[in-house]
């Protein structure tokens, strides 16, 4: 592994220097890869001291800070989001007295922001296929009009109902995913 021995210092310092519980170095080591700790660049290799260890570290510590770094949102636009001012929001970080219900609000939108992202990703997929199975239509019709091949045909059909059945699939996944955005939502709610 290319990053082996900074990951094993890594874990090191983690577990000695901060005490913490070797079951959460793996959502730390995770949240350092996002934040591009370990990466190619020089400034990458640079970033790898004591001193950022710890900032990422208490960025990983507090819930808003680690919610607000993950989405790529200031504090006033992650406040907006769960009805807070900005001013609230910070204080609650300086005084680091973040209920259970915010961190649990904040959990719920991270959560959503993911599920919204895989509907995305599903969507994008989903129109790639219907493109595909219009385009095997039409090819379809066209050699129909030109005259019948039937080894052909079949192929053509057996691949037209076999993307069909990829689209109605991942139809499927969008709404199952819209529904557990729609929960998410709810509960998110539900915690203001």
């Amino acid at each position: 592994m290319k990053y082996e021995k900074d990951i094993n210092n890594l874990k090191e310092w983690f577990l000695n220097e901060k005490k913490a519980d070797e079951s959460s170095f793996d959502d730390f080591l995770e949240y350092c890869l996002w934040r591009g700790l370990f990466n190619d660049s020089l400034m990458a290799k640079v970033a790898f001291t004591k001193a950022n260890c710890e900032k990422l570290y208490k960025e990983f510590q507090s819930p808003v800070k680690r919610t607000a770094k993950l989405l790529g949102l200031t504090y006033k636009e992650l406040a907006e989001q769960i009805g807070y001012t900005e001013g609230t929001l910070k204080n609650i970080v300086s005084k680091k007295d973040i209920s259970i219900s915010l961190t649990k609000t904040l959990e719920f939108l991270v959560k959503n922001n993911e599920l919204n992202k895989k509907i995305d990703e599903l969507e994008k997929q989903n129109e790639l296929l219907k493109a595909e199975l219009a385009k095997n239509r039409t090819e379809t019709a066209l050699k129909t009009q030109n005259g019948p091949k039937p080894s052909q045909d079949i192929k053509r059909s057996e691949k037209t109902q076999e993307i069909a059945l990829k689209a109605q699939s991942q139809a499927q996944k969008i709404a199952e995913l819209e529904k557990q955005v729609i929960n998410l939502q709810n509960k998110l709610n539900n915690t203001k």
